[in-house]
């Protein structure tokens, strides 16, 4: 194969990639959202300042003298980041106008003189996220810090004047907590490449950590590290390694992607092989290969359609269907394998009508389809539904969302705004309470033709004819089945309805299917199974019902479209503390099998969370001025009664009262907005 000469580019270079918006050196739309865990970032710096090689970086040469960036966009990210310094003003175009929120950007930092390091690690790098705006433990930097650090690391924040949500702070008001003496990790590279003579670099650096006021306590400390000969070998044994420190490119030249004849498109024969002869490029960067060689107005789409939470190779994935689907009268498409993609394309009809669906702007046909689905889902009439619970949906369920999309792209015309509330439950129920997620778009595929799809009634139809997802049972009927939970002290994996509690639930639709009763036996135990697990652990559920509390709370990541941030900004809490059953003896076994269920948890933002070591008792959660939030009136009076770990049966009973309570008022939650909203 031939490449025009490898190139090397310097770290700074590689950082002005974005930083500075460098014209030489095009970032792809597709490319996908940045999403490495800090951890990464991590371990990406240690290598850089160890001197040790991240890999190449793979360009293509374009038309115009400038280079696209085809695989390496994490690394190079990270290395932006490294390089980034929020003190100075428009020192981030790319992430600035990637982002749109400056005072957000995740920061790097260094520890001069760490006291303690992860056994992989070297050197003690931390990443500031804004969810985790104190980082991670040190020892272990793929873990949170504890609550009571936390508290202690929004205390020192708070005490400097910054008297905010904790989402809230800026990137210039926070410092990692786990760490010694930590410093912006740009401030030690500008050191090491500035060409100031030592004693007043050291002197300027001083000043600039002195500028940024972290824990004014450690001031001293500073500038006595500095002035020491630790210092110095420290930046000597890191100098050495940066000063020559460079990553390859290998750069493919533009003939070699060019179609014959084409000023525009490109082959993406080249990409297929690259990918199959082992040079590191992903089913992503591959998918954007060949929709760039192909589509070379469809740079747009992805970007246009603002939904960073989906992955790029997964929308594309969509939209190739979709179109396939409708070039052949609504049946069922599979996934395509890149072969298949690439053989598909040769079908003059479906290279048209893909065309059209992808158009060259926001007016799109695609755009369209996938904003009108954002706009039901969020939809504010009778019940709004978080972002966060949206698009956790779409990501846990992508097959349902893609019938969703379907049904949208056939009935895009006669979707009215009236039906908007109907049309997101009739989601939400596919969503909870389909027995196999994959299994049932395919099944149900021609069902997208009819305009009414979602209306409960339809989908009630719909169980008796398949059996893929379940009827909802009335509330009463299930109250029965879990009262033997506390009446008969049942163990988790022995909780199974009796024959007769099966046909309550369930209705008795299968005994009219002439099933036998091995069949009949077995799908409603299957029923059952999926039922009663969604209630106990799927935390869609829970958020669902503390639905006010995340619309409240979270506003700052109710966005479909924001820079990756890989934790959550809030922490799942037991209710009935953890420590009082985690490797703890004497302990009912009732209460173990249900601790880490939805009925003993509840989420609560990280700020909130002051409970020292999860060692609050239930009583004072449910007494809280903010238990609202938590708790539904008739689940709150048993939880009051909980103040000390248990050990008696009489108080084991109440904890487990409050268990099947809350789990009863997580249905009715449910219940209410699906069925009773619906009738």
């Amino acid at each position: 194969m031939t490449v025009s000469k490898n190139q090397f580019y310097s770290l700074e270079n590689i950082a002005n990639w974005q930083l500075k918006g460098d014209e030489k050196i095009k970032l792809p739309i597709l490319q996908r959202s940045f999403v490495w865990k800090p951890n990464q970032i991590e371990t990406v710096w240690d290598s850089i300042l160890r001197g040790y090689p991240i890999g190449a970086f793979l360009l293509a040469e374009t038309t115009d003298s400038t280079f696209e960036l085809l695989d390496g966009q994490q690394r190079s990210t990270s290395i932006s980041l490294g390089f980034f310094s929020p003190w100075e003003e428009n020192s981030a175009k790319f992430f600035d106008n990637k982002n749109k929120d400056y005072g957000h950007i995740p920061t790097v930092w260094i520890d001069l003189n760490p006291e303690k390091v992860s056994n992989t690690n070297k050197y003690l790098i931390r990443v500031l996220t804004r969810s985790h705006p104190w980082g991670y433990q040190a020892k272990n930097n793929s873990s949170t810090l504890s609550v009571s650090d936390r508290k202690k690391a929004l205390d020192i924040f708070k005490n400097a004047g910054r008297n905010v949500k904790y989402t809230e702070l800026k990137n210039i008001d926070v410092f990692p907590f786990d760490a010694n003496l930590p410093i912006p990790l740009v401030f030690l590279l500008k050191y090491i490449y500035g060409n100031q003579d030592a004693s007043s670099s050291k002197e300027k650096l001083i000043n600039q950590i002195a500028a940024i006021k972290m824990n004014n306590q450690k001031e001293s400390l500073y500038e006595d590290f500095i002035a020491s000969n630790a210092f110095d070998d420290f930046i000597d044994e890191i100098s050495k390694n940066l000063t020559s420190y460079s990553i390859p490119a290998i750069v493919l030249n533009s003939s070699l992607i060019k179609v014959a004849n084409s000023k525009e498109k490109e082959d993406p024969t080249l990409f297929v092989r690259l990918n199959s002869q082992g040079t590191p490029l992903n089913g992503e960067e591959l998918i954007y290969s060949i929709y760039k060689a192909e589509f070379p107005k469809s740079k747009k789409l992805v970007e246009s359609i603002s939904a960073d939470f989906i992955q790029p190779s997964r929308l594309l994935s969509f939209v190739n269907r979709l179109v396939w689907s409708d070039l052949n009268q609504n049946n069922y498409p599979n996934s395509f394998s890149v072969n298949q993609f690439r053989d598909r394309l040769n079908n003059l009809d479906f290279l048209k009508r893909l065309e059209d669906f992808i158009g060259s702007d926001s007016d799109s046909i695609a755009n369209k389809v996938f904003k009108k689905s954002f706009d039901i889902l969020l939809s504010e009439n009778e019940i709004k539904l978080p972002i966060i619970l949206v698009k956790s949906l779409i990501n846990d369920y992508p097959e349902i969302f893609f019938f969703y999309l379907n049904w949208i792209y056939i009935h895009y015309y006669n979707i009215e705004p009236e039906s908007f509330s109907e049309i997101k439950k009739g989601f939400f129920y596919l969503t909870l309470f389909t027995l196999d997620k994959n299994k049932l778009p395919k099944e149900i595929w021609g069902e997208s033709s009819k305009l009414y799809f979602w209306t409960f009634q339809n989908l009630k139809k719909l169980t008796y004819s398949n059996y893929l997802f379940i009827t909802m049972p009335k509330i009463s009927d299930l109250q029965v089945v879990y009262k033997m939970v506390i009446e008969k002290k049942v163990r988790w994996n022995e909780f199974y309805p009796s024959k007769e509690e099966y046909l309550k639930l369930f209705d008795n639709a299968l005994e009219e299917k002439g099933f036998d009763e091995g069949e009949k036996s077995e799908i409603y135990k299957n029923q059952w199974n999926h039922l009663a697990n969604q209630l106990a652990w799927n935390r869609n559920v829970l958020i669902y019902c503390q639905r006010d509390y995340f619309n409240k709370n979270f506003q700052e990541f109710n966005s479909l479209e924001v820079l990756s941030d890989t934790n959550r900004p809030w922490d799942y809490d037991h209710i009935y503390p953890s420590s009082w059953v985690y490797q703890q003896q004497n302990v009912n076994p009732q209460i173990r099998d249900w601790h880490n269920m939805n009925a003993n948890l509840r989420a609560i933002s990280l700020e909130e969370n002051r409970s020292d070591g999860n060692r609050e008792d239930p009583k004072l959660k449910a007494e809280s001025l903010k238990a609202s939030d938590f708790f539904i009136i008739d689940d709150k009076e048993y939880w009051t009664k909980i103040e000390n770990r248990i050990y008696d049966e009489q108080s084991a009973m109440y904890l487990m009262s409050a268990f099947v309570t809350r789990t009863i008022n997580f249905y009715k939650e449910i219940y209410f907005f699906i069925v009773e909203k619906s009738l």
